[in-house]
């Protein structure tokens, strides 16, 4: 019983692992036939349909059995993909033993085969008739990931290089008979179709040698998930057999996370048995189709120290991007780049890198047994692992936001040095600010997204002393403002005193007037009183007089008579 997993994982399957490859039988002979009609095959599906495996793991074993009729018996292999330099990368992979590496073994063969190849649309033709390979010997070039080349053409200033790689491709399989015919399979997610009219050719070529790749029946999902098993002296029950079909519900991206399930599956059963027997409960242990390969990656990140799950964080950020169409592709970066983003040194981040592309973790690439180094060039195993990963999606969103953010700060900066827009201030300078502190971009790190980062971080910390000194106006204001609110306060107050003490004075002034007024009232009143009782007294006076008098006379009278 073998101890290796009967299941690939997320990474593709690849040519000698053909004997665990089920389910694509049909699908195989049907780009037999239209490799041999063209000599160029477009193999065209969505994300995680299985494109790169029934490339490697089924067409070509297929072409090195000879079930292309017309072809010659025996063939070189190249494997390649477009990446950050499509004509370095092409030239890595012609160099390798499978292909034109036996004949070209020259010091200066890297320099010398890259020369050839650009020499023009014809140049990997005279490349291969230079290497004078044996008689009897087809090439086969496969240029996996193809849609990497619209990136490559969108992002770079090499535009040229990209039309010039393309032409490169499609001439080897338009020209005419030749000593060592040239095969040209290519494999593309769906939803880049539309690009391909960018290259002038392409669609064309698409046109006549496209093989949309299918979904699988349940049939074929049934032999795909049971034969492997067999072939390693395994065995699923009927019951997880069924719970599986029925939860991949025939949607075409699920096989990646299916093989990723398999193999967590097979891992953590036990091999105590002759015979490895997988069930229910491994079905359930290992999180199920939906969140097996989330709660495993999440795992491996719980088991990292503080520092490597942020360099973790880096190293994924780093991996994927999501273009200005929303979609999220793979983006190779080299193992030296992301320890400067992560400002550490190399030999910290292996670890970090080999936790997540162990045995059973297959997340990135290259495998295990590929020494790292600076210069090594890594890679998620498939974009599956950023749909259903949560946190690397989660990251993935994350590192979007923050690349707008820079960018946005990068145009402004420039246009500011060009006198056409202002510092920042208020929401945007916050903004702005509250990212720095955020993300602390590194140089490395915003050199992915542009080449202005001194010009962006001065522009971002003039803005800041700006608005500090503006802060610091405002505030110098508002303290005049406020002192003379105090002195206006104190003079009014005063004032209010003042007029409080007048109304005081006016008020004792009028009690005043007021009591000599009612004293003076009285001294009239009594006066007036005196007077009349004078006045009074003198009538009386009048009175007694008169009638004095009168008794008077009338005594005289009395006593004359």
């Amino acid at each position: 019983m073998t101890a290796i997993p009967p299941y690939p994982g997320l990474r593709p399957f690849q040519p000698e692992e053909a004997h665990l490859f089920f389910g694509r039988e049909a699908q195989v002979e049907d780009m037999l036939a239209r490799l041999e009609a063209h000599r160029f095959l477009a193999v065209v599906g969505t994300s995680g349909c299985g494109k790169s495996s029934l490339v490697r793991a089924g067409l070509i074993p297929a072409l090195e059995q000879g079930f292309l009729s017309h072809a010659q018996p025996n063939w070189r292999m190249a494997i390649t993909r477009p990446g950050s330099d499509p004509f370095a990368n092409l030239t890595e992979a012609l160099l390798q033993d499978s292909a034109l590496g036996p004949e070209r073994h020259a010091e200066d063969a890297v320099a010398l085969l890259e020369a050839i190849l650009r020499r023009g649309p014809l140049g990997l033709e005279e490349a291969v008739a230079e290497s004078y390979l044996p008689e009897g010997t087809n090439l086969l070039l496969l240029v996996d990931q193809f849609e990497e080349i619209f990136r490559y053409r969108q992002q770079t200033a090499q535009r040229d290089d990209a039309d010039a790689f393309v032409s490169l491709l499609l001439a080897a399989t338009q020209s005419g008979p030749s000593r060592v015919p040239i095969y040209v399979v290519i494999t593309m997610r769906s939803d880049f179709i539309g690009d391909c009219a960018l290259f002038a050719g392409l669609p064309e070529a698409i046109n006549d040698s496209q093989f949309l790749t299918p979904r699988l029946t349940r049939d074929e999902y049934h032999d795909a998930i049971v034969e492997p098993a067999k072939a390693a002296n395994g065995h699923l029950s009927e019951m997880l057999v069924n719970r599986l079909l029925n939860d991949l519900r025939g949607e075409p991206d699920q096989l990646p996370v299916l093989q990723h399930l398999l193999m967590r599956m097979w891992t953590q059963a036990s091999s105590h048995d002759a015979m490895r027997e997988l069930s229910l409960r491994d079905y359930e242990s290992a999180g199920g189709l939906a969140g097996a390969l989330s709660k495993h990656c999440d795992d491996i990140l719980a088991g990292l120290e503080a520092d490597q799950q942020r360099i973790a964080a880096v190293l994924f950020r780093a991996l994927c991007e999501r273009g200005m169409d929303q979609r999220d592709t793979r983006r190779p970066v080299k193992l030296g780049d992301v320890a400067a983003i992560a400002e550490v040194e190399a030999e910290a981040a292996k670890p970090v890198v080999d936790a997540f592309r162990g045995e059973g973790r297959h997340f990135l690439m290259p495998p295990i047994s590929t020494p790292l180094e600076a210069e090594t060039l890594l890679d998620i195993s498939h974009e599956s692992l950023i749909r259903h990963w949560q946190t690397l999606n989660a990251w993935v969103e994350a590192e979007a936001e923050s690349a707008r953010q820079y960018q946005r700060l990068e145009d402004v900066a420039e246009r500011h040095q060009k006198g056409a827009a202002e510092l920042w201030r208020g929401v945007d300078l916050h903004h702005a600010q509250q990212w720095k502190e955020r993300e602390a971009p590194t140089p490395a790190w915003a050199a992915r997204y542009g080449d202005a980062y001194p010009l962006a971080m001065a522009f971002l910390e003039q803005s800041d002393t700006e608005e500090k000194a503006q802060q610091a106006q405002r505030e110098e204001e508002q303290k005049r403002t406020l002192e003379q609110a105090r002195e206006l306060a104190e003079t009014q107050k005063a004032r209010a005193d003042e007029q409080s003490r007048a109304a005081r004075r006016f008020q004792i002034v009028a009690i005043v007037i007021g009591v000599l007024l009612l004293a003076t009232m009285g001294v009239a009143i009594y006066a007036r009183y005196q007077q009349n009782i004078a006045t009074k007294a003198q009538q009386q006076a009048e009175r007694d007089k008169r009638q004095a008098w009168c008794q008077d006379t009338f005594a005289k009278v009395s006593s004359n008579r």
